[in-house]
């Protein structure tokens, strides 16, 4: 759940008056109260031109190191950690914030040395998050579910294992515990993500989207909850208003990977396949990496007409991934494209069998089978409208 950001907010002098002298006071003030709003890149911008006037203050750099960790930048909570331990002001936490700091640069190994004494929730917390890093998912799971009744606030030990709840399918408790941490607090950040993620992964998009809307009003550069709104919009068909949230997101994190994603995405909704295909070309020396952004490429040469462009990005895509309904669909209509109706009926065959199978790959499936004289077309066509008639 990465989450880092760009965004300059120049801090402008007198422009006629020579050089200024900021005032530490004055930038601590402001920096304390966007660390009150959760604005945390202005936070960092206030507290650094602070620090230059009194590099050693512990109040300025106790909070820069909270700031750093909200901001997912390990490296640099730990040089302020360094540095707060050098002074001798150590902060009362500094333990969980050096293993939050080692999480985010994955050191699963130092963080859980770090905590290895100590028995409070925010302990277990980092346990159970070092555990998962270490792909020990099950022990990270009884590790977070087990000691949820242990020392210390517990919202943010609740909101991630429910967050684990959440990965691992199970809604209703994921939900639930999710509730439950934002009884304890009110603005925890991960619940509140969970609760959106839950209302997705149900189908609930206009839940989802309220969920997010939520997050976002008190953590309004969330990175989760951006991406979770644009998710939320395409399922309504309101594609109108995914752009300006794209456009934030493009302003705070401009090289996040999914960004060219969801614009590739926004094209293709729209049917503009030459700027999906534009989007992404840039992209096609490393975009055999990216199973999504294969499949959108391959859509956009199959609807320009550009059939074996087409076929030679989705014939190694549906090896990958056999089970992907939309890779085999689309590989099958580039065959029937082709003119290779007997591959095609090849690559429908399995939907027979698959009970997700959508009516338009049954529909094609029985199609196709009829066209080639396959004894098993009947069946084929009878099973597509028992999906179609809902039985």
């Amino acid at each position: 759940m990465s989450l880092l950001r760009y965004l300059i907010l120049p801090v402008v002098c007198g422009l006629a008056l020579g050089a200024c002298n900021p005032d530490p006071q004055e930038q601590w003030a402001r920096a304390k109260q966007a660390y009150s709003v959760h604005d945390y890149q202005t936070a960092r911008v206030d507290l650094m031109a602070a620090l230059k006037t009194r590099p050693d203050d512990p109040v300025f750099l106790e909070l820069l190191v909270r700031t750093q960790i909200a901001l997912d930048d390990g490296d640099g909570a730990e040089t302020t950690l360094q540095h707060l331990q050098t002074i001798g002001k150590a902060p009362a936490d500094h333990v969980i914030l050096a293993a939050d700091a080692a999480l985010l640069k994955g050191q699963f190994a130092h963080a859980l040395s770090l905590v290895n004494t100590h028995d409070s929730a925010e302990a277990a917390r980092i346990r159970g998050l070092a555990l998962l890093g270490q792909g020990k998912v099950a022990e990270a799971g009884k590790i977070l579910g087990s000691d949820l009744e242990s020392s210390g606030p517990r919202s943010a030990l609740m909101a991630a294992y429910a967050r684990y709840l959440l990965d691992e399918g199970e809604l209703a408790e994921a939900d639930r515990l999710a509730r439950q941490a934002l009884t304890d607090n009110g603005e925890e950040r991960v619940a509140l993500q969970v609760l959106a993620g839950v209302a997705a992964a149900q189908g609930r998009h206009a839940a989802a989207l309220l969920a997010n809307e939520r997050l976002l009003k008190i953590y309004p550069h969330d990175l989760t909850g951006l991406f979770g709104t644009v998710s939320a919009l395409g399922e309504l068909g309101r594609i109108d208003e995914i752009e300006p949230v794209l456009g934030k997101i493009e302003r705070l994190a401009p090289q996040h990977p999914s960004v060219v994603f969801v614009k590739a995405r926004l094209a293709a909704e729209r049917k503009d396949w030459a700027k999906v295909r534009a989007i992404l070309q840039p992209l096609e020396r490393d975009i055999d990496t990216r199973p999504e952004l294969q499949w959108l490429y391959a859509q956009a040469f199959l609807n320009l007409g550009q059939v074996e462009q087409a076929r030679a990005y989705l014939s190694p895509l549906l090896l990958h991934e056999p089970h992907n309904g939309d890779v085999r669909l689309a590989l099958a209509q580039v065959q029937i494209a082709g003119q290779d109706r007997r591959a095609a009926l090849a690559t429908l065959r399995p939907f027979a069998d698959d009970q997700q199978a959508s009516v338009q790959a049954l529909d094609l499936l029985a199609r196709v089978a009829g066209e080639e004289g396959d004894p098993q077309a009947g069946i084929y066509a009878a099973r597509a409208r028992a999906v179609r008639n809902g039985s």
